[in-house]
């Protein structure tokens, strides 16, 4: 003889299942659809769980998950593995009578509505942030863009701090300074509110892959007040730190890494030895012999480069109202562009491949020639170009074959280092 029938949606103890059930279902099917499933299953469930429960009229039986369905629905869906088999469990008791009327009062919806107001309160706080969010998110995507490798953008409240790693980054001293100094003041131009920033800081940091995890620590760190990074004079610039060893920037840097780092390092080498009181890296020389001059400082920079007097170029490229000299120079399958200027003994070195890519000219014998930059970026088809400051004195240089794209080169204010881009 059978006993009374079970009535309910499932039976008591197939509610755990079943939540996993419908669990390993939604995960089978989330590679065809353009959202998670579970997300369909839990709301799903929460709603129907809200209706059966105003049904039911769960409020008066003794049960701590017996709250409005208002309740049931938020209980669901914040806690759904937990809350959906314990509502089958209790659905399956009311509908056959093993649940008495309500005794005491439950501290479940309490906990349920504590925790929902906490929610709520953290959705209206980053919608109160969320102008700043965006602005931190843009920031981010934009100086990842310029500086060619992931910048991550903090702010907490008085001080903002980038880090990048340190991969594409010269390794001297000067050059890290000068490039983490154009980062800083790259975010400063950008973030939507200056007047409250303290300080801005910068970490290169160093990354290794270990076990298909990455592990970074901080090569090293900047910090620079608003005041500080504002201050364009030279004596500003070069504040706290050294500029006796020639440097290249990202945005200068040549298409082979290990170019970059054998010039910087035997220019380093050589400027120091001067500093030691060895020969002096800029012999003294009257203005009308400034070409011989510049060859020698370009020549001691790096002796392996090729550089061809013939292409001796006279203007002011740093902006310093003095006339500067350019000189290219070729070593292999590369094109050098050697800048001396005219008030400081530093030689700047841009290195460019030669063949097709995107960083490269396409033959040797381009003719470098001297280029207005009395344009605005958008003629060029840039919005912008960090650390271009328009000019009708000051000179840029560009060569390239015709028909093909050219390299262009500017002074930056930021970096006080020669940049290009192509176009």
């Amino acid at each position: 003889m059978g006993g009374p029938a079970k009535e309910g949606i499932v039976r008591r103890r197939y509610g755990i299942p079943l939540m996993f059930l419908l669990a390993f279902a939604a995960m089978l099917a989330a590679p065809y659809f353009p959202f998670q499933p579970i997300y369909l299953v839990v709301w799903g469930t929460a709603i129907w769980a809200a209706i059966d429960s105003h049904k039911l009229e769960i409020t008066q039986y003794d049960s701590s998950l017996a709250i409005p369905p208002l309740g049931v629905l938020i209980a669901l869906v914040l806690f759904w593995p937990i809350t959906f088999p314990w509502y089958l469990k209790l659905h399956w008791r009311i509908k056959n009578g093993e649940i008495g009327q309500k005794g005491g009062m439950s501290i479940i919806p309490f906990v349920i509505g504590g925790v929902f107001l906490l929610i709520v309160g953290a959705g209206a706080y980053l919608v109160w942030q969320a102008p700043m969010l965006m602005n931190l998110m843009t920031l981010s995507m934009s100086a990842t863009a310029e500086y060619r490798d992931p910048v991550k953008v903090s702010y907490n409240g008085s001080d903002l701090e980038l880090s990048m790693s340190d991969s594409k980054v010269p390794k001297d001293s000067t050059a890290r300074v000068r490039v983490a100094r154009g980062l800083a003041t790259f975010a400063l131009t950008r973030f939507s509110k200056p007047e409250k920033l303290k300080t801005v800081s910068v970490q290169l940091k160093n990354e290794t892959q270990t076990a298909g995890v990455t592990v970074g620590r901080n090569a090293n760190s900047f910090k620079w007040t608003v005041a500080q990074l504002r201050d364009s004079s030279k004596l500003g610039f070069a504040g706290g730190m050294s500029t006796d060893a020639p440097t290249v920037t990202p945005a200068g840097s040549p298409a082979k890494g290990s170019s970059t780092k054998s010039v910087v390092n035997r220019a380093a080498m050589s400027t120091a030895g001067a500093s030691a009181g060895g020969a002096p890296a800029t012999p003294a020389a009257p203005a009308p012999r400034r070409a011989p001059s510049a060859y020698a400082r370009l020549r001691s920079a790096d002796p392996t480069v090729r550089w061809d007097i013939r292409t001796t170029l006279f203007a002011d490229f740093d902006c310093d109202n003095a006339p500067d000299t350019v000189v290219v120079g070729r070593r292999r399958t590369e094109l050098h562009l050697g800048l001396a200027r005219a008030n400081n003994p530093e030689a700047q070195i841009l290195i460019f491949d030669v063949g097709p890519g995107k960083e490269s000219v396409s033959s040797a014998q381009a003719q470098v020639e001297i280029e207005s930059l009395d344009f605005d970026p958008a003629d060029k088809g840039h919005v912008t170009l960090a650390g271009f400051q328009r000019s009708g004195t000051c000179k840029g240089l560009t060569f390239g074959d015709d028909g093909k794209k050219k390299v262009h080169v500017f002074w930056s204010r930021q970096t006080q280092h020669l940049e290009w881009f192509q176009r």
